[in-house]
């Protein structure tokens, strides 16, 4: 059981709301620089830390845009957001398609890049690269995913051939043979 954070009710309707958790790959660097080239954007920044801290602090006019948690449950938040950034590795790319959310992977790691390039190929989401991550990219990007609805069909279209698959079920069915003596 997870308690979502006191201001998670109040998440403004009004407004896109943006995802953003890089995960522990993603480094707090990578997120804190995210957060601050979004924090003047006219979007609803929620995102997880991984339980770190924020070393360079957001600008003090962040604090109605951008909410903080150490984290949150990743099938709430994909389900609340309009778009999602993350680190683009499989947990919460998959979290995101199947709440039928557009991606916005920040990748640093080989198994990223070739997650998020099955992505970007079905057209649901778009990739850029940690190490030369900048605000007006950043900002680009998800302006396209954001406005541009192709992306959010997209994204839907994988999330509905992904439902089918429970991989709690296959999991189980698997452990037996997978923990069998040899």
């Amino acid at each position: 059981p997870f308690v979502l954070p006191d201001w998670w009710a109040a998440l403004p309707a009004d407004r896109p709301v943006v995802y953003a958790n890089l995960g522990s790959s993603g480094g707090l660097d990578g997120l804190s620089a995210a957060l601050r080239a979004l924090a003047p954007c006219r979007w609803t920044v929620v995102a997880a830390t991984a339980g770190g801290r924020l070393e360079t602090p957001l600008p003090p006019d962040a604090a109605a845009q951008v909410h903080l948690a150490a984290y949150l449950p990743g099938d709430h938040a994909t389900a609340r957001a309009d778009l999602v950034i993350c680190n683009g590795g499989s947990m919460t790319c998959q979290q995101a398609l199947l709440a039928g959310r557009p991606v916005l992977g920040i990748a640093g790691n080989m198994d990223q890049f070739m997650n998020m390039s099955a992505v970007v190929a079905a057209g649901a989401g778009i990739c850029l690269r940690a190490d030369r991550l900048d605000a007006g990219r950043l900002r680009a990007a998800c302006d396209a995913l954001l406005g541009d609805p192709a992306y959010r069909s997209a994204a839907r279209a994988l999330g509905a051939r992904l439902h089918p698959w429970d991989a709690g079920a296959r999991l189980a069915d698997l452990l037996p043979t997978l923990t069998a003596p040899r």
